[in-house]
């Protein structure tokens, strides 16, 4: 903050002055922070992601909209920014708020109802809600929540009374209910350019501006395109073969950008879990994005486990994830400043690296498979060079005919956590769990199966004509009456399966469902070389069917071929 920490400052507004010259228009963010405060839905607008990505500006640009479009009756701004980067490394700064009580008293001393603040804490509390937050459309905008321990500060905003909205900017979620997350993350390349070239000149460092534009991409690429980066370099640089060679140097040792790592990572990384640094060391240790095996290989976690941990660190905004069309799945990257400081945490730890790095070898070389054959395709799968559900297919298949079937269920299992809308996996692991007389966990993959079926075809035809079977035998009350549409199905896309026929006819006659079954059993008559035993069944169904209809003449026809089979 400048020497004056509001921009705005009169009866009913104080809003935060910004530390930005000039305001980079990020319009994707800025449209979601304005949509979430109109919203009737929000009552928080949280913006989340690592030190100096721009969440503080975003929030005063959007605050100083606000008060200029008179969206609120009272503004209150607040920080609790403890410390700043400057060039001269990390500074000590004065925050406006550490408590419930400090964000209690600036609402009463900006509203003027100052007579408030001499009650007892509870009793201010509780008018401030009443007759300030629930009386009048109010903004109360807190900056750096996540370096303030006072959890009823986090109660209070999430309970805050209609119709006063708040923005919070925070390096991890801290807002849970009513809230609206928007995760700030790095400037695109056409924003970061234009911040280095606005920086530099600001601080009479035209010979950056003047840069070509590869060397210019040089430069953001190498501070991920963060805002506090680029700013940190433009200070540092005093031609423009050091700002080079500081960009490069960022994602190699980080020596040089020690301060701003610390700033920018050091908070956040303190107050982690031992399994989150886990994650994120086999993450730093890697240069490709990794599947989430990989990844639970690398720091000793269960995959199960490992997704959670994903997930949890999504709050501090330090991953990358897309989806990678070689491994058929979502694959998980930091950012190179980001990987830059946990590597220089993890060298501290040469055993870990050592074991971590061995994981992984161990596990790209498919050392825990124990055929041959079977390792080299699931080293070939675990780098992406396969169609990995397939592959995993094969190996469990392979593993049947070895009488493996332990193994083969979790490779079963691995091919369908590797894509779970896959046909065919679920098929597989359909036919697999019936084979075993485990008709519960077989119907429950028949089920997937026919919902990623294809629209049409012999191959829906299979699904749905072995689920109805094994639905029809397996015993429960209704089964009869559950297997028919799906025997109905089958025998729509192939009508010739003449044992899908019968038993479908053989569900209408019990559900009573006469006529129906009549329709689909009579052609069955004309099959030349239909199967004895089918045959016999078809002809016993018809006559219950004829005796049903009081059919005289085509009950006879029927007992006369029952005789004549006999």
């Amino acid at each position: 903050m400048s020497e004056a920490t509001y921009a705005i400052e009169e009866p009913n507004f104080r809003v935060l002055r910004p530390d930005y010259k000039r305001f980079v228009l990020r319009k994707r963010y800025c449209d979601e922070v304005e949509n979430a405060l109109k919203s009737n839905r929000t009552f928080v607008t949280s913006l989340t992601g690592i030190g100096g990505v721009g969440k503080t500006a975003i929030s005063c640009w959007v605050s100083l909209k606000a008060y200029e479009a008179k969206w609120f009756d009272f503004i209150v701004s607040l920080s609790a920014r403890d410390r700043a980067l400057t060039n001269t490394g990390i500074v000590a700064t004065k925050p406006t708020l550490s408590s419930l009580e400090d964000l209690i008293r600036q609402i009463c001393e900006t509203t003027g109802f100052t007579e408030y603040n001499n009650l007892p804490l509870e009793e201010r509390i509780q008018r401030v809600r009443m007759n300030i937050l629930g009386e009048f459309r109010g903004l109360l905008f807190v900056d750096n929540l996540e370096t303030i321990s006072d959890p009823t500060l986090v109660r209070f905003l999430e309970d805050l009374p209609m119709p006063t909205k708040a923005i919070v900017t925070s390096r991890k979620v801290k807002i849970r209910v009513a809230n609206f997350p928007v995760d700030i993350g790095p400037f695109e390349e056409r924003e970061a350019i234009s911040f280095l070239n606005e920086t530099a000149r600001s601080n009479r460092k035209q010979f950056l501006a003047e840069m070509a534009a590869a060397e210019k991409k040089i430069i953001v690429d190498g501070c991920d395109c963060i805002p506090l980066i680029i700013e940190w370099l433009v200070g540092r640089a005093r031609d423009p073969q050091k700002a080079i060679r500081l960009a490069k140097s960022l994602t190699k040792d980080g020596g040089h950008g020690e301060e701003l790592l610390e700033f920018a990572f050091r908070r956040v990384y303190a107050e982690m879990t031992g399994e989150q640094h886990a994650v994120l060391q086999v993450l730093a240790l890697t240069s490709r994005p990794l599947p989430i095996e990989a990844i639970a290989i690398g720091s000793s976690l269960s995959p199960h486990k490992a997704a959670d941990v994903l997930e949890e660190l999504k709050d501090y905004s330090l991953l990358e994830k897309i989806y990678d069309t070689s491994y058929r799945d979502i694959v998980y990257s930091l950012l190179p400043v980001t990987g830059s400081f946990i590597m220089r945490e993890l060298s501290k730890q040469s055993k870990t690296e050592l074991k971590i790095r061995k994981l992984l070898t161990d596990w790209y070389q498919a050392e825990d498979v124990v055929d041959g054959s079977d390792r080299q395709l699931m080293q070939q799968v675990r780098r992406g060079e396969r169609d990995p559900e397939l592959a995993l297919l094969e190996v469990a298949r392979h593993l049947i005919e070895q009488n493996e079937l332990n193994k083969a269920e979790s490779f079963f299992k691995q091919s369908i956590d590797r894509n779970p809308r896959s046909w065919q996996c679920h098929l597989e692991l359909a036919e697999f769990y019936k084979s075993r007389g485990m008709i519960g966990e077989s119907l429950k993959h028949f089920e997937r199966a026919a919902e990623f079926s294809p629209k049409q075809g012999p191959d829906r035809a299979s699904i749905f004509g072995e689920w109805g079977l094994l639905i029809k035998a397996s015993g429960n009350r209704t089964a009869l009456r559950d297997a028919a549409p799906k025997l109905a199905e089958a025998l729509k896309e192939t009508p010739t399966d003449h044992i899908c026929r019968n038993a479908l006819g053989e569900c209408y006659v019990h559900i009573g469902s006469i006529d129906a079954a009549i329709h689909i059993l009579e052609p069955l008559r004309n099959v030349v070389r239909l199967r004895s035993d089918l045959r016999k069944s078809m002809l016993r169904l018809l006559e219950q069917c004829y005796k049903a209809t009081s059919d005289i003449i085509k009950l006879a026809e029927v007992r006369n071929e029952q005789r004549d089979i006999q």
